[in-house]
């Protein structure tokens, strides 16, 4: 196990596992996602789990969850049918 310190968060790397705890009132930015992926592809090189351990209280910019990245790992998990990538695209951005 490996521990990384950012501006706003801890990340506790596992060999297939990143559990990420963010600071008491951040504001999880664009930047601070930025930071973070540039960590997890310096760790990681194919599948992982991200655990989101919310022991503090903090908030995301709404802005951030319209990135690929995020729209395609929140729709992964949540479908199972047969939408397009654009039908599940929108779906999401309707429930921020």
């Amino acid at each position: 196990m490996k521990s990384v310190r950012i501006t706003k968060a801890e990340l506790e790397i596992h060999e297939n596992l990143v559990i990420v705890r963010f600071d008491e009132g951040s504001n999880v930015t664009i930047e601070d996602w930025m930071e973070i992926k540039e960590i997890v592809f310096d760790n990681f090189s194919g599948k992982f789990a991200w655990i989101s351990d919310r022991i503090n209280s903090y908030s995301i910019d709404p802005t951030l969850l319209l990135l690929p990245e995020v729209i395609y790992t929140q729709v992964w998990q949540e479908s199972k049918n047969s939408l397009s990538w654009s039908e599940l695209a929108m779906q999401r951005l309707w429930r921020l």
